[in-house]
């Protein structure tokens, strides 16, 4: 039975584990351990920083990656009883800029690893911010400025208890996804939603204090949220990986015995290429879960091959979902194990419900785009009635997620995706709008016809994203276009092919032929 959420908070997941088990390890980077009681420690510090300087915005953000910062400055915000907003270093400042703008926050949590970004950020910042280090350092220059506060953690001073106001109802976090008007939308994930979700995944799954949890996922992405409070929840340990993993995870899980496994299925396709999923080498490994894009059956093949003893879950669920809303443990003997070649994505987690709204002429509730309702889903974006109004539909006064991935229903009642029906594709996990690419080349230079397409040779290839810009002049500079797409644009939706071409390519009913397109230009 899972356990009513009413009065919980994702936070306290994290702190009945470290009541539990305070001096087990939780966080394990390179080769530094932070026990429970540690990281609890520092966080209610952090806790008690932000509450003393910022008691009134809803969110506070974290700036820091994959250091120990990043981690209890979640824990930290958590514990003043805000939402955090993850920021990133690897996106360009602008669109960092833009996510604190959109979420208003005014205190952020800062690693040192993050110093030389924070730099680069400051001077784009309108009014004061406040920045809290973990420990006292010596600030560069750049960063010494009257409009802002900076604020170090004594780790050695008394401990002070934090008040927290249960309310199922705040918010746990906030995410920043793409967008077709090319400003991402803001997608806030509220207590109820998440702990639903960890009810549901802890239920079903046999976890334990004794695994060992990977962490491949930046914290902007959702599925970092699995890695982070399933493990947190069970008084587990969480695994960060260094920088430069690269394509070195088997490696990596091999020497730190991990027991539980996250991340994109294209992950399985590489590591494959480089031979690198030897039969059997992964044998510490009991669950493998895979989320972002469509597990094909050839990658859970390889991946059982290497991980023998592991179960091979498929979850499937777009951020406004939080997290996964459905799951299925791959079976190859189950004759609807998969369809078209991809595996099945199961059922829905309970207390959330779907509908299938006919995209064609096919018969209610066989196939259709997946709508989705329930105690996971949101109902609407933060601040954003515009996107709201697309993306949400009131149906029996029910309001439903509408998805915009076409889905076809099983005769055993099981889900199988097909497809997206918009522009919206899945690039090494990150959902991306093509036309906010498209939106953002013609908004910065003025050119007109634009059309950006994901290109896969195959379906096992990872695939990438082109942009055709028409240009029968030819004055477009490729190089120059992708200088103003890398400036804005996060590193996954920058186009890897940019090609100015003399002419489009058009079917009967006038629209974009878009293969014929990739054909005569590829």
């Amino acid at each position: 039975m899972i356990e009513d959420t009413t009065h919980r908070r994702l936070i306290d997941y994290f702190r009945a584990a470290a009541q539990k088990y305070p001096k087990r390890i939780a966080l394990e980077i390179d080769e530094q351990q932070y026990s429970y009681d540690r990281l609890a420690g520092l966080s209610e510090k952090i806790a008690d920083c932000i509450l003393k300087i910022d008691g009134h915005e809803p969110f506070a953000g974290v700036l820091a990656y994959r250091s120990l910062a990043a981690y209890v400055g979640i824990l930290g915000v958590l514990n003043a009883s805000k939402g955090y907003v993850p920021l990133n270093p690897r996106f360009p400042f602008e669109r960092n800029r833009k996510m604190i703008e959109r979420s208003g926050i005014r205190t952020m949590v800062v690693g040192e690893e993050c110093l030389d970004f924070l730099g680069e950020l400051i001077p784009h910042l309108s009014g004061s911010y406040n920045f809290i280090f973990l420990q006292k350092i010596d600030l560069p220059d750049d960063l010494k400025n009257d409009n802002h506060q900076f604020y170090f953690i004594n780790e050695k001073k008394e401990k002070r208890e934090v008040e927290i106001e249960s309310s199922p109802d705040d918010y746990a976090y906030l995410l920043f996804t793409s967008g077709s008007t090319g400003e991402p939308k803001a997608v806030a994930i509220s207590n109820r939603n998440v702990c639903s979700y960890l009810d549901n995944i802890t239920l079903l799954y046999q976890f334990s204090s004794a695994d060992r949890f990977s962490q491949t996922f930046d914290l902007t992405f959702d599925l970092s949220v699995h890695d982070l409070f399933v493990c947190w929840s069970q008084g587990a340990c969480l695994c960060i990986p260094p920088v430069e993993t690269g394509f070195a995870w088997p490696k990596y899980i091999r020497e730190k015995k991990l027991s539980v496994w996250f991340s994109v299925p294209s992950l399985i396709n590489m590591l494959g290429k480089l031979r690198l999923l030897k039969a059997g080498s992964l044998s510490s490994l009991r669950y493998s879960f895979f989320c972002g894009e469509a597990l094909d059956e050839r990658s859970a093949e390889d991946w059982l091959k290497a991980a023998p003893v592991s179960g091979i879950i498929n979850l499937y669920g777009p951020t406004e979902s939080t997290i996964a809303i459905s799951h299925y443990q791959w079976d190859k003997a189950d004759s609807e194990s998969a369809l078209n070649g991809l595996v099945s994505i199961g059922r829905l987690f309970a207390g959330n419900n779907f509908y299938l709204m006919p995209a064609w002429e096919k018969p209610a509730g066989e196939e259709g785009e997946l709508l989705l309702s329930g105690n996971q889903v949101i109902n609407e974006y933060y601040q954003d009635q515009m996107n709201t109004q697309r993306q949400f539909i009131q149906l029996n006064h029910i309001n439903y997620y509408k998805t915009g991935d076409l889905v076809k229903k099983g005769v055993s009642g099981k889900l199988f995706y097909l497809g997206r029906l918009d522009q919206e594709v899945k690039v090494s996990g990150y959902r991306v709008n093509l036309l906010e690419i498209n939106h953002l080349i013609r908004e910065k230079t003025g050119l007109g016809q634009i059309i950006s397409v994901f290109h896969k040779k195959n379906e096992r290839s990872a695939g990438k994203i082109i942009t055709f810009i028409l240009d029968p002049e030819k004055r477009v500079k490729a190089k120059e276009i992708s200088e103003l797409c890398n400036k804005y644009l996060p590193w996954y939706m920058v186009p890897e092919v940019i090609l100015p071409v003399e002419k489009f390519y058009y079917n009967v009913n006038g629209k974009t032929n878009k293969q014929a397109m990739i054909e005569h230009y590829l």
